[in-house]
């Protein structure tokens, strides 16, 4: 670890450096494989609102070589039930307030039992976790899409897939290790894996809202402002509702972003336009595209400012990435 003092993530008050977040990770860890006898490819689901608790639980599944599951505390407890039901999942890390969504016959595991005293200050059995074999063609995590069809997909993304797409978006320049960025996605979107998981493998500090912030927004760029954030990734709608916040409290501009990355919904010239208003010189606004089989995004465009344009392109390929363009046959065809 190079910078063990260096701040990992921080909600509010509460905060970790990265030689904390490691031991806590490692705690979790060990409690995962002597209690629960977690196995490398166990599918482990976590049912959580943001917060510490939240990133110690999805990197100490990583470390054990578990599958990482969110589950949104927002859903009704049948739809729970159905997923750790779909994924055989032997069991869900929970927290106090979301223990309640799950009956007895689902073995769970409250996280915030890592800051008692008796569990905090276990030993931290190296030897133990380094015996763990994570290849890179294992499963990182699965993230459900919506569900309209009436059944939720599942989809499994390797271990490959996550750093490949990480890495590519780090050559870029979209984040680095000099970045703060902020966590807002909901645990339901699989962006938010990259928020938390990319942030932390390329050395950034993650900024955590609680939970609900993002619809506070007078919270939301405070936040911002206060803490320097310089990487914003968010969806369209979001960035409409935030300038509209933005113009109605005569707030200037958002001088701390470097790179804001919209994506998930089609974007319009007039909302970017309208954004590099409130932006500095020196800060880009990123279109990225990609559903959630590709591993988050998979083309990306810078958009430049006051680009005469009728709509905003996808972009290319990032870097380890191909796109082919198919016909409704399926076959792979070129446009002229």
């Amino acid at each position: 670890m190079k910078h063990p003092q260096k701040l990992a993530v921080e909600l509010d008050e509460q905060s970790l450096t990265y030689a904390e977040l490691l031991y806590y990770v490692q705690v979790l860890s060990l409690i995962l494989l002597n209690e629960y006898y977690v196995l490398p490819g166990d599918v482990i689901c976590q049912c959580v609102e943001r917060s510490l608790s939240m990133v110690i639980g999805i990197m100490a599944i990583e470390m054990v070589g578990g599958v990482y599951c969110p589950l949104s505390p927002r859903d009704p407890q049948r739809r729970l039930h159905a997923l750790t039901q779909q994924t055989q999942s032997r069991l869900v890390l929970v927290q106090h307030s979301t223990t309640v969504k799950f009956s007895s016959e689902i073995v769970s595991c409250n996280i915030d039992l890592i800051w008692t005293i008796g569990l905090s200050n276990r030993s931290i059995i190296i030897d133990r976790l380094s015996d763990i074999v994570v290849a890179v063609d294992n499963i990182a995590y699965i993230v459900f899409n919506s569900g309209l069809t009436g059944t939720s997909k599942g989809v499994q993304i390797r271990h490959r897939n996550l750093l490949s797409c990480i890495h590519s978006l780090v050559r870029w320049h979209l984040f680095t290790n000099k970045d703060t960025m902020i966590q807002m996605a909901s645990c339901s979107y699989d962006v938010h894996t990259q928020e938390i998981i990319g942030a932390l493998i390329t050395g950034s500090t993650i900024i955590m809202l609680r939970p609900q912030g993002n619809m506070d927004l007078e919270y939301m760029t405070k936040t911002l402002t206060e803490k320097q954030v310089s990487y914003l990734q968010c969806v369209p709608a979001y960035v409409s509702i935030l300038l509209e916040f933005l113009q109605s409290h005569n707030i200037p501009n958002l001088s701390s972003l470097r790179n804001v990355d919209i994506g998930g919904e089609t974007s319009t010239v007039q909302l970017i336009d309208k954004l590099y208003t409130y932006l500095l010189q020196d800060c880009s606004v990123w279109n990225t595209y990609g559903p959630a089989e590709t591993t988050v995004d998979c083309t990306g465009y810078v958009i430049g400012r006051n680009q005469n344009m009728i709509s905003i392109p996808i972009g290319r390929p990032l870097p380890n990435y191909r796109c082919i363009t198919m016909n409704e046959y399926v076959q792979s065809s070129v446009i002229g």
